[in-house]
């Protein structure tokens, strides 16, 4: 299958990590693609 992601679905993900509200914690960012849950905004 041709699952992938795409440089702006990984930048998207650090960028939401980068901006949640202070006091937030993200440890850990794990991004797998999977063709049948990718859904276009």
């Amino acid at each position: 299958m041709d699952a992938h992601l795409e440089a702006e679905d990984v930048a998207d993900a650090v960028e939401y990590a980068l901006t949640t509200r202070a006091g937030t914690c993200v440890p850990e960012i794990i991004l797998r693609p999977q063709l049948h849950r990718i859904r276009k905004k």
